[in-house]
């Protein structure tokens, strides 16, 4: 049994145009105004797929809808054993093909919205990092799919550079920045100084306690320089292989 001819509905552009602009239209009612940040890649390494130290520095403003607006998605907050715990909320964006051409894809040379790429939310001040962007939607109303479905999750910073100019994002990601490298001092011409070991020099305030309030990295160094936490004296010895005798005494000589 073949298909009805007389309702060939896969090919007829006057309709798919007019699908498009009613769900750009759908977005502008029910969106909300987002940054769009383009990821620049300073050193990538092919094999490993990643980059010492991405580059944030172009914000394009563009609507999109938040489809999960009853909550986050994905896997909730997990524990695991080498990772400890971790938050894998998402959030899936609906972002219109059409003005992602006219206003983005020239400006970020790319012809789809790229993994890795950030979405900054004004409203919420918070910061989405792209995760997966569907390519293969199945279901094609008309022949045609009108956005792209982007998968997020909140954006956790490792030493990327922000320099997008415009200070609502650039302040709120460099001030939780530990890169002592952004407090290095610097000479007119913009390069860091060092001292005679080759050393970085950096500002006074440089300080893991300042930056992180709640790392006690620096109260962990030294509690362990001032005190000897592990004792291995005594029949507490776990290298001590002998039978445990109640009676002996087994500090010092065997």
């Amino acid at each position: 049994m073949v298909t009805n001819q007389y309702f060939q509905y896969l090919f007829q552009a006057p309709e798919q145009k007019l699908y498009q602009q009613l769900v750009d239209e759908s977005i502008r009612i029910r969106g909300m105004d987002v940054y769009y940040i383009g990821r620049r890649l300073t050193n990538y390494d092919k094999l490993y797929g990643t980059d010492d130290q991405s580059v944030y520095d172009t914000a394009y403003m563009i609507e999109m809808y938040l489809e999960t607006w009853s909550g986050f998605a994905g896997d909730g907050q997990i524990s695991t054993m080498m990772a400890g715990l971790e938050i894998r909320d998402q959030v899936v964006w609906g972002l219109s093909r059409k003005r992602y051409i006219e206003e983005l894809a020239d400006l970020l040379n790319s012809s789809r919205p790229r993994e890795g790429d950030l979405i900054y939310v004004p409203i919420f001040k918070r910061c989405f990092q792209i995760k997966f962007v569907n390519q293969w939607e199945m279901l094609m109303p008309l022949g045609m799919v009108p956005t792209w479905q982007i998968t997020c999750e909140l954006f956790e910073y490792s030493g990327e550079v922000f320099a997008t100019g415009i200070s609502d994002i650039d302040d709120a990601l460099n001030a939780v920045s530990t890169n002592y490298l952004n407090y290095a001092l610097t000479d007119e011409h913009g390069n860091l100084l060092t001292d005679d070991d080759g050393n970085y020099l950096v500002q006074d305030d440089y300080s893991l306690s300042n930056l992180v309030p709640l790392s006690d990295n620096e109260n962990i160094l030294d509690e362990v320089a001032t005190k000897d936490y592990i004792d291995f004296s005594g029949p507490a010895d776990p290298f001590d292989a002998r039978p445990f005798d109640e009676g002996a005494e087994l500090v010092g000589e065997p």
